[in-house]
Parts: C-alpha cells; structure tokens; sequence
C-alpha cells in the first residue's frame, strides 16, 4: 500500500474531512538496449581510434575543436588552470 506524502484535514465549517497526499506517478521508463537487426545480439559502443583502430581508455582521450582544414586543436582539462573573475576596483 502507498503511504501518503502528506495527511492532514480540510474543515467547511463545523466538518472536517481527512485528506492524504499521494505522488501521481511512478517511475516507469522503459529502458531499450540496442540489437543487432539480424541475430538480435546486443550492440555496445567502445571509444576507438578511427584510424589505428585501436581501443581507448578514459585517460586517453581529451577535447578538441576543428581549426579548419585538417587540424585540430585538442586541450585536456587539466591544462587549463582555473581563472577567477579580475575584482572590480
């Protein structure tokens, strides 16, 4: 049985009704895996090189921007050192 949130009474004049409060809703999202659509086996993503090939880690992998050609620009968070906001004078 549900338990309610809150409880307490509504009064119109000289009657007094007992109210409970009770959550609408309950979770319940559907989670779906992804299937391959011929032999129905799970699907997983890994973090590749897309041009070794090879498999990477979390250390391994850093963020980036196109500078427009070939070239990108990669800077790993840990580069960047905090700046705080110049004080006003």
């Amino acid at each position: 049985m549900a338990r309610a949130t809150w409880s307490g009474f509504l009064s119109f004049g000289l009657v007094s009704v007992p109210v409970g409060l009770f959550s609408a809703t309950t979770d319940q999202t559907i989670h779906f895996n992804q299937l391959h659509k011929n032999t129905s086996n799970r699907v997983r993503y890994k973090k590749v090189d897309e041009e070794t090939g090879e498999e990477l880690s979390t250390e391994d992998i850093v963020n980036g921007y196109p500078l427009g050609g070939a070239s990108t620009s990669s800077s790993p968070a840990k580069r960047w050192p905090m700046r705080l906001p110049a004080s006003p004078s």
